[in-house]
């Protein structure tokens, strides 16, 4: 190589040197996003702190089981359980019950974002099933539901309560105005309701704060238990429409109607109902002159794993609970979140129950933001905002 052409290269290598030294500068200046976070926050200060070198660190893989779960939430509509919580070997080749899911909302705005993750998961997880959404105000839940694109699969119809409850054992009491007598009106009239559109039409019910992980396809006529207590639960029925058992428990439900004390009409009255015609003792059922005690009882961990005791599990970091996580996918159809229950707590984001929103509707996670979902960042939670979510509704029974 002769000295003129050396002279040339001299230049160009410091040239190339010296982007590529720039390149790195802007690399460790720039703000580095949360690879985890998929929502944008609005707090009164939204620039970034320049990162540290830890926080350039490759993130920690994901433990398997978490991994489990998140690949059995893109597979939705695969997995079905039986009533027992045993995976069929093959998808059921014909429904037990009919095709219907019905979901009930009593509020004239719909504030809470998180039902619609209960109607999307049912969706997504049961596409054969035409889903029916009872609310008080129809175009306002028609208007929120074209958020998440759910017009096809999703009918929303006016919520009549005396329509509903005409030739049952509940017009009466209606009629009579015994629902007033109650500190609870709407809840009480919505555990009414679903009695009378499972008689009517059959099919699922499931309460707005049950999000479904599995299909119901392979369910009969299925009654759920939670735990503590350890009693049946009116959060999901599954019937043939004219299911007697139905009828006897909206007699029940009148005939032991007291609006003062809650859970009675609702969890309670199954749960009553059951035991009155169907609990054996000895190996006999109570009575010879009902029949109609065919139902499964289904194991919390179907609907109801966690209790309402233990339901704060659901707001502990979730890739630090993969062994919960894989439990769910395999486990359970649903997940009830007490909704209620959790009314004033501060849920941080990377939570199971906003893992749970995440990847199970992953349309209603997108299209709203963590707080309009009800999930703060930790700095928010330590400055007192995280209690402080406007989702909750005024008569939110669920």
């Amino acid at each position: 190589m002769t000295r003129s052409t050396i002279k040339l290269l001299v230049p160009l290598l410091i040239l190339f040197v010296s982007l590529n030294l720039l390149a790195l500068f802007l690399t460790l200046t720039s703000p580095v996003p949360d690879p985890s976070g998929t929502h944008s926050y609005n707090n009164s200060s939204n620039t970034l702190n320049q990162p540290s070198l830890s926080s350039l660190k490759k993130p920690k893989r994901l433990g398997s089981k978490c991994r489990h779960f998140v690949k059995h939430a893109k597979n939705p509509g695969k997995r079905f359980l039986n009533a027992k919580g045993l995976k069929l070997k093959k998808p059921p080749t014909s429904p037990k019950l009919p095709q219907q899911i019905s979901f009930l909302h009593y509020n004239a705005i719909l504030k809470n974002p998180r039902y619609l993750c209960s109607v999307e998961s049912a969706a997504r997880q049961n596409p054969n099933h035409q889903i029916t959404v009872y609310a008080k105000n129809v175009s306002d839940f028609e208007t929120v539901l074209t958020k998440v694109f759910l017009q096809d699969q999703v009918s929303v119809l006016e919520l009549d309560w005396r329509a509903m409850f005409n030739e049952t054992p509940l017009a009466e009491w209606y009629d009579n105005g015994t629902y007033l007598e109650s500190k609870w009106v709407d809840q009480n009239l919505g555990n009414a309701f679903r009695l009378a559109i499972m008689w009517k039409l059959g099919g699922f019910y499931l309460d707005m704060d049950i999000i479904s992980l599995n299909p119901l396809g392979a369910l009969g006529t299925t009654l759920a238990k939670q735990t503590g207590p350890n009693i049946l639960n009116n959060a999901f029925f599954g019937f043939q429409e004219g299911d007697s058992f139905v009828w006897e428990m909206m007699r029940e439900f009148v005939d032991g109607f007291n609006g003062t004390v809650w859970g009675r009409n609702g969890p309670r009255m199954v749960d009553r109902t059951y035991n009155k015609l169907c609990k054996k003792k000895n190996g006999q059922l109570p009575t010879t002159e009902f029949s109609s005690c065919d139902a499964e009882i289904a194991p919390p961990s179907l609907f109801f794993p966690f209790s309402y005791g233990s339901r704060k599990k659901s707001l502990r970091p979730w890739k630090s609970s993969c062994d919960v996580m894989k439990r769910l996918a395999d486990k359970s159809i649903g997940v009830h979140w007490w909704n209620k229950g959790l009314k004033g707590e501060s849920i941080a984001t990377e939570t199971v129950l906003e893992a749970i929103m995440m990847h199970h509707c992953p349309t209603t996670h997108r299209q709203y933001s963590a707080h309009e979902l009800g999930f703060f960042s930790q700095k928010d939670i330590d400055s007192g905002k995280g209690g402080n979510w406007d989702g909750f509704e005024v008569a939110d029974g669920f």
